[in-house]
């Protein structure tokens, strides 16, 4: 694990005009779900180059469904219980409307992000929910 820089490094090199924010958008894909399927799991790792500024979530299903998400490099869920996921209506917009975080989350290089996935919508699922946000902090050489 990657030690972070000094928040006085940080702020110089920011200052200097010196990092390359880039917008960014890292994908779950699970498996296709059958009608009402549980507990399907699906993850991705945030590149080693830099850490990501979740601040947009959207969605695009051929059905409900249900998530339940965990960062696992903090072990922090980011929705509330596995046993009471959230439906997917309350937890991410569409791409022309994604929901916006009410506070950006830091997620630290190389952490994995998981997701377990319920379909609710009594018939085959295809899933694909989107974190979009800003890779940051890469200082240009």
């Amino acid at each position: 694990m990657a030690t972070p820089a000094s928040a006085g490094s940080l702020a110089a090199a920011a200052a200097a005009g010196m990092f390359n924010d880039l917008p960014f958008w890292y994908l779950f894909n699970p498996p296709a779900l059958t009608a009402l399927q549980t507990g399907i799991g699906a993850s991705f790792q945030v590149d080693n180059d830099s850490d990501f500024l979740w601040d947009r979530i959207c969605s695009a299903s051929t059905g409900i469904y249900s998530v339940f998400v965990t960062d696992r490099y903090t072990s922090r869920p980011l929705t509330p219980d596995p046993s009471q996921p959230v439906d997917v209506e309350n937890f991410a917009g569409i791409a022309a409307l994604p929901f916006w975080l009410p506070k950006p989350y830091l997620i630290r290089r190389t952490s994995t992000i998981t997701a377990i996935f319920n379909d609710r919508s009594d018939s085959g699922n295809t899933i694909q929910l989107a974190f979009i946000g800003l890779k940051v902090g890469q200082v240009l050489p």
